[in-house]
């Protein structure tokens, strides 16, 4: 093997390996220069452009080549090493198709690549807006999971399955997609997630007891996705509380905004929007569908989405109801036979003045009282 390269780059990527604890390195001279460390279940690639006089690969010890780098001087210096046996390194690039390649990936294997391939990419590499995630196939059961701008490249084997055992075949993610999918799987927890590509977006199915959640990732957005999630209800439309919690619980997770509730008027619809400030349209939309829901608030409140888990924790049936007023003024929440009430409250108003929210909860307690004296309130 023989090339000719940046001194400085070479001086730099023996540096970067270096403080990973990497202690040996494997040089492959094709078109470009690659360098890989190995490091245990991860590892690190890096490609520099070179000039390739004679083809090979070599393997030696870190410290030995950084003793090497020591020795030339001027800008460039050219690495004559003796052959070796050949090895095979899996691609980075991403291979698009246009059918859709699904992917049975378990939800333990998206917390590994979480807790390694992109917290990596993204921290020592700073490549967040820039780094993609490609699942590859590696053998019948296992994928490699890569991390790459094009110029570094981190990988970790996970488990998951390709609908069709064709080691070509790639699904790309971006990093942003993957910590949201992360986050979701911590509180919603499925067997198993369905990745597939679709046109421009990649698609996530968590397939859940009550329903489906569809997460949609549009690869023109770099931080912020798409969320879109179906919940059935009963056969009295009424809302499945563990479904509701779930939901608000994804959205939480995913950002700590407030979330803002309100009744689509054409379906009846509730909807659940993620309020932030920096997303490209100012919210993020969780619409949970087939919930039969008196249409008449139109205007929607947001509300504090702490507030409303420790809320839907506590309420003690399975399915509940909603009966929405003027978005100023508390909503109740009731359970199916109308027993158990509680009070829902408005971010805006909780932020206002505190006799007005005192004022407003002792009417609207007056009126239950009056309606059942039996009924409950939960604060």
């Amino acid at each position: 093997m023989r090339v000719r390269v940046s001194a400085a780059a070479m001086q730099q990527v023996c540096r970067q390996l270096t403080a990973c604890h990497a202690s040996t390195i494997r040089l492959d001279a094709r078109e470009q220069l690659l360098l890989t460390a190995d490091l245990s279940s991860t590892m690190i690639t890096v490609m520099l452009p070179a000039a390739v006089e004679e083809i090979g690969t070599h393997t030696l010890s870190l410290r030995a080549l950084r003793q090497l780098l020591q020795q030339g001087s001027g800008p460039e210096l050219t690495l004559s090493l003796a052959p070796r046996d050949e090895v095979t390194f899996l691609p980075v690039a991403p291979l698009h198709s246009s059918e859709p390649e699904l992917l049975s990936l378990p939800v333990s294997s998206l917390h590994v690549l979480m807790r390694s391939v992109v917290p990596f990419v993204c921290r020592d590499f700073c490549l967040y807006r820039l780094c993609h995630v490609v699942l590859q196939a590696a053998t019948e059961n296992s994928l490699w999971a890569v991390g790459s701008d094009g110029f570094c490249a981190v990988r970790r084997r996970v488990q998951g399955t390709l609908s069709q055992q064709d080691p070509t075949k790639h699904l790309l993610l971006q990093v942003p997609f993957v910590r949201a999918l992360s986050r979701f799987s911590s509180c919603i927890m499925p067997d198993a997630v369905c990745l597939y590509e679709r046109e421009t977006c990649a698609v996530v199915d968590l397939p859940l007891s009550y329903g489906r959640l569809l997460l949609r990732a549009h690869f023109s957005w770099e931080q912020y996705p798409d969320i879109e999630a179906r919940i059935p209800t009963g056969p009295f439309g009424l809302v499945d509380r563990k479904a509701l919690l779930y939901a608000v619980q994804a959205l939480q997770a995913l950002h700590d905004s407030p979330l803002l509730l309100e009744v689509e008027g054409s379906t009846q619809n509730l909807r659940l929007y993620l309020m932030t400030d920096t997303s490209p349209a100012a919210e993020m939309r969780l619409p949970v569908e087939g919930a039969s829901i008196p249409a008449d608030w139109d205007e929607g409140a947001l509300l504090n989405p702490w507030y409303l888990v420790r809320m839907l924790r506590a309420f003690p049936d399975t399915q509940l109801s909603l009966h929405l007023s003027h978005p100023e003024k508390p909503f109740a929440l009731r359970d199916e036979t109308g027993d158990c009430t509680c009070l829902l409250m408005p971010m805006g108003l909780m932020s206002g003045h505190l006799d007005t929210i005192r004022r407003t909860i002792r009417l609207e307690r007056e009126k239950l009282a009056a309606l059942a004296p039996s009924v409950g309130i939960l604060n």
